[in-house]
């Protein structure tokens, strides 16, 4: 029950913080970009929730949004970045690593280059990002950094074939929305299973005990290959 429900209070966050975009993503100039929101497609593993695609001649922005409060710790190479909030401790995955993954399921739909797509992770005003990397921005900063590719790379006549086959492909159905939502809960309830169990959801090695410099907590057993870490009291 305490799974579902903060699964469902991330839900409603999220959408409000895609909303937040949406807002600053009106700004850019209808005739050179075409912005898709909350695209549904097939994925690796099911259905994937794409929260916005920038499409134009300068390549296609992928764009995952984060609405978080409190300090967020991460870099390019961790699985699992980390958010600190009123002396809580929240894990999630590594939402560039995330995003690329919704890059690989854009790029098997269109079948284009990869290096057509850039990877842009945007967090909302409220976070505080301990941590500067190349595609992790504010949302204050998105239209800048979206602007900021100026060298076209896509033909503008494949502009418009482009934009049709991700709305083609785009599953916005009841059945599909909650086909995806459903695979969503059961990927997140398989990886608590894990961790209940002591098995590293990341790679699934085993969980042991250890200490560092503020108590003990559970690391990972393929420690310094995967670097999965959890609270002993979470």
């Amino acid at each position: 029950m305490l799974l579902a429900t903060l699964f469902c209070v991330t839900t409603i966050r999220g959408k409000l913080g895609e909303r937040y975009i949406i807002k600053h993503l009106k700004s850019l100039p209808s005739d050179s970009y075409q912005v898709i929101n909350d695209v549904i497609i097939p994925g690796k593993f099911g259905l994937t929730q794409i929260d916005h695609v920038v499409v134009s001649r300068y390549g296609i922005f992928v764009i995952e949004t984060k609405n978080m409060r409190g300090k967020v710790y991460g870099d390019a190479h961790s699985k699992i970045w980390k958010k600190y909030s009123k002396g809580r401790e929240l894990q999630f995955k590594n939402p560039l690593h995330q995003n690329y993954g919704h890059i690989k399921s854009l790029q098997k739909l269109l079948g284009m280059p990869e290096i057509y797509f850039h990877n842009i992770v945007v967090f909302t005003d409220s976070a505080q990002l301990k941590f500067e990397l190349n595609g992790v921005i504010f949302e204050n900063q998105l239209i800048k950094e979206i602007s900021k590719y100026d060298i076209p790379v896509i033909d503008e006549s494949n502009l418009i074939h482009i934009v049709g086959q991700i709305k083609k492909a785009d599953q916005k159905s009841f059945f599909a929305r909650h086909r995806q939502i459903k695979q969503a809960k059961e990927r997140t309830k398989s990886n608590a299973d894990m961790i209940y169990s002591n098995i590293c959801p990341n790679c699934g090695g085993q969980l042991m005990v250890r200490k560092g410099r503020y108590g003990r907590f559970y690391g990972c057993s393929n420690y310094p290959k995967c670097r999965y870490t959890k609270n002993l009291s979470s």
